[in-house]
């Protein structure tokens, strides 16, 4: 019945996306969990690889601009190797306490982000762990903007 597709393709449109729930590894191969997360405003989820140019463009945007993260959480999440996430982390972002890296061994993380095809993609949560924003890579200010 061709009445009910626009209705159907509208309720769809309108799904809140909330925050995965994921298990996943600290770079000390300690289990961190969705449910550790604790974050006051936003929450910004950063699938990345070290190795990846764009994601390192993207890391040195975020660190130049660190100042209008105030009240960001993220977490940069990797199926890379955890000593380049660890040179990675040093790097961009060595005394940032806002910043949490996570390791996926087990590529779980296309369970929890089945979008998450391209590095860099940045998933940004509300304080009521609603996605508000998707985006591949792109300047701070384009990141910034969803912080309202």
């Amino acid at each position: 019945f061709i009445a009910v597709q626009p209705a159907q393709a509208q309720s769809q449109a309108k799904t809140v996306k909330k925050l995965p729930e994921f298990s996943f590894y600290d770079l000390d191969g300690k289990v961190f969990t969705s449910k550790q997360l604790k974050y006051d405003k936003y929450l910004m989820v950063v699938y990345f690889d070290p190795d990846c140019e764009h994601c390192n463009a993207q890391a040195e945007q975020i660190k130049n601009n660190i100042a209008k993260f105030k009240g960001v959480t993220m977490v940069w999440l990797s199926i890379g190797d955890p000593g380049m996430m660890k040179d990675f982390k040093n790097k961009y972002f060595a005394n940032s306490k806002q910043v949490i890296f996570l390791h996926d061994p087990t590529m779980n993380i296309f369970k929890a982000f089945p979008d998450a095809i391209e590095t860099p993609t940045l998933y940004i949560y509300n304080k009521n762990k609603v996605q508000i924003a998707k985006l591949g890579e792109c300047k701070a200010a384009d990141i910034y903007k969803n912080f309202k």
